[in-house]
């Protein structure tokens, strides 16, 4: 596999280099609250989902889109003292933004204009919107019917535009054969929802035309922050067990809605052994730039989980039940990182401490991979 670094400006990457992550969010995260915007400014009668959208799109955005308002209408019987209500509020109100983006990665390695395009596991629309808008025959597929849903009240507030979305499982033959080949495939944070990832990328494989590129979203399950609180739903060391186990947990916790993730214990490595043998090539177009002072900061990071683990039981936030395997995947994760961190720490050359130092940050640090997948010669 081939990891690829962004090219970043000079300020941009001093920055990086002298500022340590958690500190790089922060600064973030106050700066969004700081912006005074009063179009932003959610009024007293407001719900709690409404503040969000409104903090997140404004009032007139809100008032103006058919869609915002289904995907209000879609969250308004939420727990709305969960942990992840924001993300279940900004995230499908993000899908055009995101879908422009996945555009723009596109474009960049080929032509957009008349070529054929599949988005998997579309959801609320936006990348397949997004891909008719720059002139491609866009298709999108969803499994849910009432995500599809969300996804077509977005593409009435584009009038005009065609774009063709469908329900269907891809990991059924006769769906995949049906669509036929793409130029251009999109998959964003799906390949962990499957049953089977690896039946997902021979899938791709198949509808993937030569020539054509897919450019593949992968969240990372041994990020240090998805260990915390796992971004589906913010259950620490979720992703530490496998699948049997993380769903007697996720039961055990309270929760009462299906379990939505398939397997997720797979490392970046593991996925591009997936794409190999499937004839495929697989670039990591995000790769995060290597600092020894961040991963030293990583270093000092990890041991908390440990601390955070032991209040949560303290607090009796983690069911009883799954606390031994929990604290076991807990053990073997610091472990695995102890012994990376001695082999980096001990490169012979600064060019090695940089290799392993740097893949140390995109599988501990890294929350997020986007991969571009095209076949192999």
């Amino acid at each position: 596999m081939v990891l690829k670094r962004p090219i970043v400006g000079s300020a941009r990457a001093v920055y990086h280099r002298l500022v340590p992550f958690d500190l790089r969010m922060r600064v973030w995260t106050f700066r969004r609250h700081l912006a005074f915007a009063p179009d932003r400014l959610p009024g007293r009668g407001a719900s709690p989902t409404e503040r969000i959208a409104i903090r997140f799109i404004g009032k007139r955005a809100l008032r103006a889109s058919g869609f915002a308002q289904a995907v209000l209408r879609h969250t308004a019987g939420l727990d709305t003292s969960h942990a992840m209500l924001r993300t279940w509020i900004e995230y499908p109100l993000g899908t055009n933004q995101r879908g422009e983006e996945a555009v723009r990665v596109v474009r960049q390695r080929v032509g957009v204009g008349g070529a054929r395009s599949l988005d998997i596991g579309c959801a609320y629309g936006g990348t397949p919107i997004a891909f008719a808008r720059a002139g491609a025959d866009a298709y999108g597929l969803e499994l849910d019917p009432g995500l599809l849903g969300l996804a077509r009240a977005n593409l009435a507030d584009h009038p005009g535009l065609s774009c063709t979305l469908l329900t269907g499982d891809i990991l059924q033959p006769e769906v995949a054969q049906s669509l036929g080949q793409f130029d251009i495939i999109t998959c964003d944070n799906v390949i962990e929802h499957v049953e089977r990832a690896s039946r997902l990328v021979e899938t791709i494989a198949h509808m993937l035309r030569p020539g054509g590129v897919c450019v593949m979203g992968i969240p990372n399950p041994f990020s240090y922050l998805e260990v915390l609180h796992d971004g589906h739903y913010a259950l620490f060391g979720l992703t530490l067990l496998d699948r049997e186990q993380a769903i007697a947990y996720f039961v055990d916790a309270g929760h009462t809605d299906p379990y939505g993730v398939g397997e997720y214990t797979f490392t970046l490595n593991d996925y591009a052994e997936m794409f190999d043998q499937q004839g495929l090539t697989c670039a990591l177009l995000n790769g995060q730039v290597y600092s020894s002072g961040e991963v030293a900061a990583l270093k000092a990071r990890l041991p908390a989980l440990r601390g955070r683990f032991a209040a949560l039981v303290n607090e009796g936030k983690i069911p009883v039940a799954a606390q031994p395997q929990i604290e076991r995947g807990l053990d073997r994760y610091l472990a695995g990182f102890d012994t990376r961190y001695a082999a980096y720490h001990s490169a012979p050359t600064r060019a090695a401490a940089a290799t392993l130092g740097g893949r140390l940050l995109i599988d501990y640090q890294q929350d997020q991979w986007q991969v571009l997948i095209r076949h192999r010669g």
